[in-house]
């Protein structure tokens, strides 16, 4: 990796990491009674739960029990396409498996951030089980779904799956950009005269 993909994965990750107060506060909201979300990558050494499996959270309960989680914020710029990017090779040249191949986390959260990068806009939480059962139908996902090279931030590829695409049963709790809201088209269409 050369000095300027160096420094582009680590702004990288202080994005995500500044992202993680919204997750946290996600969490909060929707799962009860958390006694400490755990990130596995606080004192900046890699972890072996994340680098073998894919795990970057570990929310526990009072009651003792845990869930594992894997997180990813993507900038707001990336809204517009509304997907889920899955890293299938960390270096395909080098034939080095990324997530698709050990991914172990229970659930995964996937969020895209505000204009501010303060607050998740649109965000979803996958029962991992259910979409790689989802997955596992299709027996050539190099035809089924489109695979992207990551051109901005290191050698990684993706498998690319469009949200519309996924069942909605692989989905515990999403929240959709505008779902709070109410309009009433006929009072919004009334305007312009």
């Amino acid at each position: 990796m050369q000095g300027g993909e160096l420094i582009l994965v680590w702004l990288e990750k202080d994005f995500e990491k500044k992202m993680q107060k919204s997750i946290d506060e996600i969490y909060n909201t929707f799962f009860k009674n958390i006694y400490s979300i755990e990130r596995l990558d606080d004192n900046g050494v890699v972890n072996i739960l994340d680098k073998e499996f894919a795990i970057d959270t570990i929310i526990h309960f009072k009651n003792g029990s845990t869930i594992t989680c894997q997180e990813k914020s993507r900038r707001h710029k990336f809204f517009k396409y509304l997907d889920f990017t899955f890293e299938l090779y960390n270096d395909p040249k080098m034939n080095q498996k990324g997530e698709w191949f050990h991914l172990s986390s229970q659930i995964y959260f996937y969020g895209f951030a505000d204009c501010d990068e303060s607050k998740h806009i649109q965000w979803y939480i996958i029962d991992l089980v259910r979409l790689r059962m989802w997955l596992a139908e299709f027996n050539d996902i190099y035809k089924k779904f489109q695979i992207m090279q990551n051109e901005e931030y290191g050698k990684a590829n993706f498998v690319v799956i469009p949200f519309s695409e996924i069942p909605d049963n692989c989905f515990l709790i999403k929240k959709e950009y505008l779902s709070d809201f109410k309009l009433d088209w006929n009072e919004f269409n009334n305007k312009g005269e």
